[in-house]
Order: structure tokens, then sequence, then C-alpha cells
């Protein structure tokens, strides 16, 4: 089995490492000059099937979440307000002004919360491990 690397760089991988497991397959990295740390490319090869596949395996750094939009525009301590948007995993605080609110439920695109005692401004934060996103216009009631 051949390796071929291409980089941005145009510099040939760094030595590839070739593991073969106790069923027969093979597995061929190599860590190509120019990406991101931590991306990584794998090609396989089972020798169990007589058939040989190539697949290529990126992992790209997670990106904040981003807010959409939020409905509705305005409400009082207790209220239901649903935030629509994306990369919502990994969620790990909503606030309303700064003041955290209760996450009733939540997805990779939505949120829905509860606004919180206190809550003052206009700005509602999302906060996930990946970084954070503030939208402005919510009206405390």
């Amino acid at each position: 089995m051949s390796l071929v690397a291409a980089a941005c760089s145009g510099a040939p991988a760094a030595r590839p490492t070739t593991a073969a497991s106790g069923s027969g397959s093979t597995t061929t990295a190599a860590t190509v000059p120019g990406t991101a740390p931590g991306s990584s490319a794998a090609y396989g090869s089972s020798g169990t099937t007589g058939a040989t596949s190539t697949t290529a395996a990126r992992r790209h750094p997670r990106r904040g979440p981003l807010i959409s939009r939020f409905t509705p525009a305005s409400g009082s301590a207790g209220g239901v307000v649903t935030i629509t948007g994306h990369r919502f995993d990994g969620l790990v605080e909503v606030a309303f002004g700064g003041v955290p609110a209760t996450i009733d439920s939540w997805g990779h695109s939505h949120i829905v919360v509860t606004v919180p005692v206190g809550a003052q401004g206009d700005t509602i934060t999302v906060v996930t491990r990946f970084g954070q996103a503030s939208a402005s216009g919510f009206s405390v009631t």
C-alpha cells in the first residue's frame, strides 16, 4: 500500500506510520505539514476480505455558536424564549444581560429557556464549550 500526501505547502508528509491489527487490517497515518494542529489523515486496507478501501478523515476544530433569531422579542421573568441558530452542541449557559437563565431544552439548532428573575439589558448570550454568541434586541418587561 502506498501513501500519497498533498499538503497546501507542497511539502511531503512526514514519515507515515503503519499499524496492523490482529484481524489483518492495516492503517497508515501521516501528519500533513501546513494543516491545523490536531489534523490528521488516515488510510486503511482490510486484509480480511481481500478488498482495499481508502478513506481520509480530518478533524476540524469546532466553531462557536451562531444565533439567528429569538422569539418572542420581549418577555418578563418566568417567560419562555426560543433561540434559533446553529452549533449549540456543548451548551454551557444562556444568559440575559449577564444573568444565567434556566435551560428547558436544547438541540443543535434551538434552545428553549426561561427568562431569569433579575434579567436586565437587551442582550441574550449563548455559551458553548466551543465559544459564545450574543444577540441584542430582547426587551425585559
